[in-house]
């Protein structure tokens, strides 16, 4: 005899195997913990970072900080927008949102390339040994 709830059950199977296709990407090493993997040298650096100053390392960190900032002003405006929308539409939204969620935003690429510009910069600060006001 076959159970009525055996489709739901393979459907809700086969979502969890789908969800779990995608692993998490590699960690970068660890260089500025005390018990760091490994230490960084200035080969870690591209040729422009590396000739950065302690006072220009902190001015770009400024920089990038207001844009990062600038940049999760723009996700929440558009969060709000989209929120909105899908309060009234929200099953017509389902299924392009579903859609779309392989897809890569430029929200979401411009962040990446900020944070890994941020990391960055602090290590370049912790490799320089940079205090906080110079």
């Amino acid at each position: 005899m076959r159970s009525r709830n055996s489709p739901a059950a393979a459907f809700a199977l086969g979502l969890l195997v789908a969800a779990c296709q995608g692993g998490a990407p590699a960690l970068p090493s660890d260089t500025t913990a005390v018990n760091a993997s490994r230490t960084l040298s200035l080969a870690d650096f591209s040729a422009q970072d590396a000739a950065l100053g302690c006072a220009e390392i902190q001015a770009e960190r400024r920089r990038v900080a207001d844009e990062m900032q600038a940049a999760n002003q723009r996700v929440a405006a558009d969060r709000t927008q989209n929120q909105a929308g899908g309060y009234f539409l929200g099953v017509l939204y389902f299924v392009p949102y579903a859609a779309s969620q392989g897809t890569t935003h430029p929200q979401k690429d411009e962040m990446a390339r900020l944070y890994g510009r941020q990391d960055t910069l602090i290590k370049l600060a912790t490799f320089r040994r940079c205090t906080a006001g110079n």
